[in-house]
């Protein structure tokens, strides 16, 4: 039975899964499967109608499936590793859509011929079987590796508390940590893409806000940042024995169950978090997760916006050519999704105090940091070379990158002050808040702009300034919450940041705080 076809189309969407499996969560692959694996029956059915062989049209659909999932795979790897993209014959580029598209067409008409011409249909069956089988096994063993990684390093933490209470009128203030992902610090912005933001300082101080003048992050990853933020301690504390190959898997409860969370749990907090797409920021069993269209995880209807997973796995098929060359005017971006993703959690963050009992809040803004959705006065945007409107910001030039940082961060200060105002408004009891980013800009200027980041704290009821200074780092920010309101007695750590190129990579550099003397 030449089930290859289904295997080839299963493969294609599991190995990029594999890939990112700690990024994704696995209902984002659902309606991609139905969708190709319908596909392949019709197509299989169709070409069993003009040869009237089920195998030889098993083998035609498979090698032109090979083709078409592939294309993108090849296309990136002739372009970023061997830089073949200028290779040209007078005006034929031949590792250029035009012409590459076309040959790899040609390649499909030419093998499709050969097909047609096989005599011993069965034996090639089989082996296509096996080998399908064979490519299966290894995104099946990376899934499986990393789910099993999830149960040995995910049982939950044992936290040692601090004896904490409630203020003593009783009222219990509502605690808010707002992120803004890669904000950059105001030095940064100013130095690195002319963004002079002293009026948007100004107006968070003018809501009573403490900014942090020299806030530097802990850790340039957002993995590492937010995890030490919300543990109120270092990585290497935590976990002592920090696995490079694990250590996603490692950080995982720590971020999902963490210390501030389950501290003020114990106190009765209610645990809201909104949704960002990136599924290893999720709260395990938060009392409220809030997304755009509800809590269903998997949907199935078919006009919804493309999911940055379903984008990235179009651009490494065929399809690629058409999105790039906007043939027709094809185009596929996951912008409005990430768009209306954005603007429900700023539109909902207001009407959460109308919940009753104290709430810890949780809101991840994927904020200024890319995909660039959003203009200076958040309009749409198409950036690019001939208005690119997939948003892939491994495309732009360094310029564009700048200008769409830029103009990302004019709007995001547009969009926080009302927001910022009406939590503080709309809320009973004054609440607490904590607003930083967990990094500075992201691919701009070294490692000082990553690690310059903001910070800021809304305390009411206390003189901030006698609490912190002018160079806290996020590590303490929530030992100053304890201590303020909770009568905690946490003593602050050292300020230490600790630079790495990626998550997995534990040989840290220590940054020191060059703003911090001036």
């Amino acid at each position: 039975m030449p089930f290859h076809s289904f295997l080839i189309a299963l493969y294609s969407i599991l190995a990029l899964y594999a890939e990112n499996v700690s990024e994704v969560s696995v209902s984002a692959i659902w309606r991609l499967l139905i969708v190709l694996i319908l596909s392949v029956a019709v197509l299989w059915m169709l070409l069993y109608g003009l040869t009237r062989n089920w195998q030889r049209s098993g083998l035609i659909l498979s090698f032109l499936l090979l083709l078409f999932l592939s294309y993108g795979h090849f296309y990136d790897f002739l372009h970023s590793h061997w830089d073949l993209k200028d290779v040209a014959l007078g005006e034929v580029y031949f590792f250029r859509h035009p012409f590459f598209s076309i040959a790899w067409i040609v390649l499909g008409l030419a093998g499709t011929s050969l097909i047609l011409r096989l005599k011993d249909l069965r034996q090639f069956t089989l082996f296509v079987n096996s080998m399908s089988i064979i490519m299966l096994l290894f995104p099946v063993y990376n899934i499986g590796r990393y789910v099993y990684g999830e149960q040995v390093y995910g049982s939950g933490m044992n936290v040692q508390t601090t004896v904490l209470r409630l203020p003593e009128d009783g009222r219990a203030p509502d605690v808010y940590f707002i992120v803004l992902d890669a904000y950059g610090r105001q030095d940064v912005l100013q130095e690195t893409f002319g963004l002079d933001n002293s009026e948007f300082l100004a107006q968070l101080r003018d809501l009573g806000f403490y900014v942090v003048e020299c806030s530097q992050s802990n850790y340039a990853r957002t993995r590492l940042s937010v995890t030490s933020t919300l543990n109120m301690d270092y990585v290497h504390n935590l976990i002592p024995e920090e696995q490079p190959s694990e250590l996603t898997a490692q950080l995982k409860p720590y971020l999902s169950e963490n210390r501030v969370r389950l501290l003020l749990e114990e106190l009765g907090y209610k645990t809201i978090e909104f949704d960002n797409g990136y599924p290893w920021l999720k709260w395990k069993n938060a009392t409220y997760y809030l997304q755009k269209g509800g809590r269903a995880s998997v949907r199935f209807q078919l006009a919804t916006a493309v999911t940055p997973f379903e984008e990235l796995f179009l651009k490494t098929t065929l399809a690629r050519a058409a999105i790039d060359l906007r043939l027709a005017g094809a185009s596929v971006s996951s912008a409005a999704s990430q768009r209306e993703t954005v603007l429900y959690t700023l539109e909902t963050l207001p009407e959460i105090s109308r919940i009753s009992g104290p709430k810890l809040v949780y809101a991840h803004l994927i904020l200024p940091h890319p995909p660039f959705v959003f203009g200076p006065n958040g309009e749409d945007i198409l950036l690019g070379e001939g208005g690119n409107e997939s948003n892939d910001y491994s495309l732009y030039t360094d310029e564009a990158m700048r200008v769409a940082f830029r103009d990302q961060t004019i709007y995001t200060n547009k969009l926080l002050i009302p927001i910022l105002r009406s939590i503080i408004e709309e809320s009973r009891v004054p609440p607490i808040i904590v607003l930083e980013s967990d990094h500075g800009p992201t691919s701009y200027g070294g490692v000082k702009n990553r690690m310059g980041n903001l910070m800021a704290y809304y305390f009411p009821g206390k003189d901030v300034a006698s609490l912190a200074y002018s160079s806290i780092t996020p590590v303490n920010s929530f030992r100053l919450v304890f201590n303020a309101y909770f009568g905690g007695s946490y003593a602050l750590l050292e300020d230490v940041s600790y630079f790495s190129e990626q998550t997995t990579d534990v040989m840290y550099e220590i940054i020191p705080n060059t703003c911090a003397g001036e």
